[in-house]
């Protein structure tokens, strides 16, 4: 559940970014359903209305411990509350919960994390909504950023599902699904269980290095901000977690030869003159 809890809309990288400026919480769960997959492989959400409810089940595609599925059904579940509880900004009460995992010895702690009713020993993973409630408006939406957010996790999709299965296309999942640039190479080697040394070694065979890797998403990241978006300069800077917007110029420098204003008046010149304006 603390897992779950610090899985924040803040966490998940664009298709958080979706979610925060989603008009609503139904259209948020459309947006993880689709880009699910830019975050985690290991488990499918799917959606369907029955009656005057959503129900949002979750379908593991891999077979898991019984310990480590529990763990994260737990996890999974706090953070769609957690994207939810922000959009609509009061409990979600009206909520039931269906684990498939047998009632657990710590089950008084539930209700300290979830509201809503919840259920042990169930068929499937299971969640449902009011619609109602799926279709309150979210007061943070914000319609400019959530179109913009939603090419990026469309595009990130594209190229997940275009790449061939290699240590690069692996790295680049990882380094998609997290804020970016905040991957390092050792929590890369750990969820690969490898050393360090090994994981360099597979990215040389491959022609590719951890570094190149991470420069490849990150300019493609400034790149579509930068094309796709009325962004500031030091906005674009902090969604791409540089805290010092000079530390990004430089390395946007190093990435395309020139700063990112240039290269934004440049892209405009070329649209403009490709348009026949």
């Amino acid at each position: 559940f603390r897992l779950g809890k610090r899985l924040t809309p803040a966490t998940h990288g664009a298709m958080g970014f979706v979610a925060y400026s989603s008009p609503d919480f139904l259209t948020a769960l459309q947006a993880i359903h689709t880009f699910l997959p830019t975050r985690a492989s290991f488990i499918e959400l799917n959606l369907r209305q029955v009656d005057d409810r959503l129900e949002c089940i979750l379908d593991y595609q891999e077979s898991l411990d019984d310990d480590i599925q529990r763990c994260l059904s737990d996890a999974m579940v706090k953070a769609l509350f957690e994207f939810g509880e922000f959009m609509v900004g009061h409990p979600l009460d009206e909520a039931e919960i269906y684990f498939a995992h047998p009632e657990p010895e710590y089950h008084g702690m539930y209700p300290d994390f979830l509201s809503g009713k919840v259920h042990f020993g169930c068929n499937q993973l299971k969640l449902t909504f009011p619609m109602a409630l799926c279709r309150e408006p979210n007061a943070s939406a914000n319609h400019g950023n959530y179109r913009l957010a939603l090419q990026q996790c469309e595009s990130m999709l594209k190229q997940l599902q275009s790449d061939k299965p290699s240590y690069q296309t692996r790295l680049k999942k990882m380094m998609l699904s997290r804020p970016p640039g905040t991957l390092t190479e050792d929590e890369a080697a750990a969820s690969l269980f490898m050393s360090k040394r090994t994981l360099a070694r597979k990215l040389k065979h491959e022609g590719s290095s951890f570094r190149s890797i991470r420069d490849e998403i990150l300019s493609w990241q400034a790149e579509s901000y930068l094309c796709d978006s009325q962004l500031s300069i030091e906005a674009i800077a902090s969604l791409m977690n540089y805290h010092d917007s000079a530390n990004f110029r430089r390395a946007f420098k190093r990435w395309f030869g020139q700063p990112p204003e240039q290269f934004r008046l440049n892209a405009r010149a070329k649209m403009t003159h490709s348009q026949g304006f």
